[in-house]
């Protein structure tokens, strides 16, 4: 049943790990996020058996193998690893992370979407901005995070 067909979605962690990066103040990983979120250096195609299949990834900052992403802004229970229980006080600190994955490429917001990162070092991640766009049928949507 399976012998005929492919897969056309990657399973990744890369977009996770620098977006922690991210909110534990690492300029380095905010630049790799920006990236990361354009789904840089992914192969948007792969020919298998003379057929051209489109590629793209999964794009999260939380699923089930790992703790919630609220987790890095702060710890209420300490007792058991797999059991921490993040300060959901901090809610708020997810936002720009989950707005980040509206314009991103890849699944699940959006299929193949185009996007661009601002990937300025003076302008921008100096001062802990990251910046990135998507444009459709005309229509422009610019979406900021500062850290």
């Amino acid at each position: 049943m399976l012998e005929q067909t492919y897969s056309n979605c990657t399973w990744q962690n890369e977009t996770l790990g620098a977006a922690k990066g991210t909110a534990h103040a690492d300029k380095n990983d905010m630049v790799n996020l920006g990236l990361k979120l354009g789904l840089f250096g992914y192969p948007e195609e792969a020919a298998v058996n003379g057929d051209k299949i489109h590629k793209t990834a999964l794009q999260y900052i939380e699923n089930h193998d790992h703790e919630r992403f609220v987790c890095n802004f702060g710890i209420l229970s300490k007792d058991n690893y797999l059991l921490r229980e993040g300060d959901r006080g901090s809610w708020y600190k997810n936002q720009p992370y989950l707005i980040g994955l509206l314009p991103a490429k890849g699944i699940p917001m959006l299929w193949q979407g185009q996007y661009y990162f601002y990937n300025h070092y003076d302008n921008y991640i100096s001062k802990n901005v990251l910046l990135f766009s998507r444009e459709h049928n005309g229509s422009f949507s610019l979406v900021g995070l500062k850290s």
